[in-house]
């Protein structure tokens, strides 16, 4: 009997001991920790989406390290830009879009900063300061780049410039015409000797309030006073016979090119240096800065939040945008990049369309010197566009024989 107790009180220590021996061990070992979550993918394609092939022609063989670059060009409305960005394109997810300058306002607060793809403000330094200033959001942050860029200037025929101040020289006419005053001065000028100063209003209205900011900051409709000083401009030309009226892209404005009465266009780069020989052979012209600097065109980069390789989105923007290192062997016009140094070493631009005036140092002149795009929503842009369209239509006398603050007000009432 005791032989038995005392093996049964053997096991019993021997069982106790053993599971105090697993305990123990197991209490000396860390908690089991969860497993890491995976880093989210990194894409191996990068997907650019423009409307048209010009980036991915600037772009040419390079191909950024660690990614495919994959270009989608389709003509959409920018109204369909927000569509691209959230949804993609076809399946497959955008990491950059292409904007033309007018309409970046419209995804500033929806895309993301450079300094979220590594991109510092000292590496931006040697843009034009125009560039690095319109591409920032509302909060002040950088975030847009610019592709290329189109400067705004005054194109005027050589003979009637000589009518009116004996000489053709661009300082000269330029110092005729070097603010609203002078312009309206001269405009009154010209039509005493049967001179039409410009065709019409469409194109004034870029040099004072493209790119303006119509709200408040409160998201209100708020016209500002650059267009209010176009339209005050565009009213006394039209009522004085100043303006020729009609509208842009018409015959008539069309032929106004080979008009010998008619004294100057506001225009851009692109339309002297693309569109301008198509309409006329004539060397008869010249480009001064006009009364004001002024951006008509020209492309920004956007980045995507949802972008899957922002190193390489970064490196792509950095040699594009920053650098301005691009392939210009397809294009027939001069490519401005927003890097001031590269652009000051293609100096002189001579164009034969302007009896081989040196073109590049009126550019220059306007990039150094032109304001920020202030538009900074989606909003803004519309309303830009609503005001010119309605604006025009009044001084054509759509609305009537009424008054400049009738017509504002009328325009103010629809929203």
């Amino acid at each position: 009997m005791q032989s038995t107790v005392s093996v049964l009180m053997a096991a019993i220590v021997f069982i106790v001991e053993f599971f105090s021996g697993i305990l123990s061990s197991a209490s000396d070992r860390e908690p089991a920790k969860p497993d890491k979550p995976d880093k989210p993918a990194v894409s191996s394609t990068l997907t650019v989406f423009s409307r048209n092939d010009e980036f991915s022609d600037l772009v040419g063989k390079y191909q950024p390290e660690g990614a495919r670059l994959n270009f989608v060009s389709e003509y959409i409305d920018f109204e369909d830009y927000d569509d691209v960005l959230e949804y993609g394109w076809r399946g497959q997810t955008v990491d950059i879009i292409i904007c033309d300058s007018a309409e970046i306002c419209r995804f500033l607060d929806s895309v993301l900063p450079m300094k979220d793809i590594g991109i510092s403000e000292a590496e931006v330094s040697g843009l034009f300061s125009f560039n690095t200033e319109s591409g920032r959001n509302s909060s002040g942050e950088l975030c847009a780049l610019p592709v290329v860029n189109a400067p705004g200037v005054f194109l005027y025929k050589r003979s009637a410039a000589k009518k009116l101040f004996g000489t053709d020289d661009p300082e000269t006419v330029q110092s005729h015409i070097s603010d609203w005053k002078k312009f309206l001065e001269t405009a009154e000028l010209a039509r005493s000797k049967g001179i039409t100063m410009t065709t019409n209003a469409y194109e004034m209205y870029f040099a004072f309030a493209g790119g303006s900011s119509f709200t408040d900051k409160n998201g209100k409709l708020s016209v500002p006073s650059a267009a209010m000083d176009w339209l005050s401009a565009a009213k006394k030309m039209t009522d004085s016979g100043c303006l020729r009226g009609g509208y842009s892209w018409s015959n008539e404005w069309m032929e106004s090119f080979a008009d010998p009465d008619i004294f100057g266009h506001f225009t851009a780069s692109w339309f002297i240096e693309g569109v301008l020989p198509m309409i006329t052979n004539s060397d008869d012209y010249a480009v001064c800065a006009g009364p004001q600097y002024f951006i008509w065109g020209g492309s920004y980069a956007l980045v995507n939040p949802q972008c899957k390789n922002r190193e390489a989105a970064a490196e792509l923007l950095r040699s594009v945008c920053i650098s301005g290192s691009m392939d210009t062997s397809s294009q027939d016009t001069t490519v401005i990049p927003g890097n001031r140094a590269k652009f000051a070493a293609m100096q002189p631009i001579e164009l034969p369309q302007l009896g081989g005036q040196d073109i590049g140092k009126v550019y220059l002149e306007v990039m150094d010197s032109v304001p920020p795009l202030t538009g900074k929503n989606s909003a803004d842009r519309i309303l830009s566009d609503n005001f010119h369209a309605f604006m025009l239509g009044y001084l054509n006398g759509d609305l009537g024989d009424i008054s400049i603050t009738e017509a504002v007000d009328q325009y103010c009432g629809q929203f």
